[in-house]
């Protein structure tokens, strides 16, 4: 069956794109990791990371490194942003779970999961407030401990009005909101240096870094608040690859 790598994805916004299954983006081989998304925002890897079974995907849990920004951070500061990722979750908690993290423009861990618990949401270092539960766990994602991929997306808004600052939900379901923040210290206030792991405060060894977040196939970053029905587009255009 033919992969379609960016079927029915709006393109409106899009900041960054990683696909370690489109050879545009990943060939197979190499340290680098290629943003799609037209902006030049490409990341460094370790090339034992790639795993070419299945839908072909990165692997951060714990023993090849994870995705860091070549230079600097993408910045995101100041915009509403969407972050739709197709991964596995690491199944421990062992340590925190953290999916991206800001380091020049500030050290937020915009997406984390709490050590020695389930508990999805973010760490605010920038104003202190640390870790700001979500209210959803980890392990009521679907198949989280049976190897199954979905389609994780969180959402931010920066002024709480008729959303909250912090959404998540899941696969062909954008509608039901499966946990949220409305405190705006949650609010996507920093930018991301690495994705797959806490980056360790270094910028550019992908070697270096702990909190290791699991598998990841593609990940997608917007600079805009994706709708409901961007979200199920997306969805059904990549589902049939990751088995659902």
């Amino acid at each position: 069956m033919a992969i379609h790598y960016s079927p029915n994805i709006s393109k409106e916004g899009l900041v960054l794109q990683l696909d370690a299954a489109n050879p545009k983006s990943y060939t197979g081989a190499g340290t680098t990791w290629y943003d799609t998304s037209g902006n030049g925002n490409h990341f460094s890897i370790l090339a034992t990371a790639y795993n070419s079974s299945g839908p072909k995907y990165m692997d951060f849990n714990g023993s090849y490194g994870c995705a860091k920004k070549t230079n600097s951070d993408l910045s995101l500061t100041g915009t509403s942003v969407t972050c739709v990722c197709w991964s596995r979750i690491k199944n421990s908690t062992s340590e925190w779970r953290t999916l991206f993290r800001g380091l020049s423009n500030g050290e937020d861990h915009q997406v984390i999961i709490q050590s020695g618990a389930w508990t999805i949401g973010m760490y605010d270092n920038v104003n202190s407030t640390g870790f700001n539960s979500c209210g959803f766990s980890q392990q009521s994602i679907p198949g989280y401990d049976t190897g199954r991929w979905n389609m994780l997306v969180w959402r931010w808004v920066n002024v709480v009005n008729q959303y909250n600052t912090y959404e998540f939900c899941y696969n062909d379901t954008p509608s039901s909101t499966r946990g949220y923040i409305s405190s705006t210290n949650a609010r996507f206030k920093s930018g991301v240096c690495s994705i797959g792991a806490y980056n360790n405060n270094v910028q550019t060894d992908p070697s270096n870094a702990s909190q290791y977040w699991g598998d990841i196939a593609h990940i997608s970053l917007y600079n805009r608040r994706l709708g409901d029905d961007e979200l199920l587009r997306y969805f059904q255009g990549m589902r049939g690859r990751f088995g659902i």
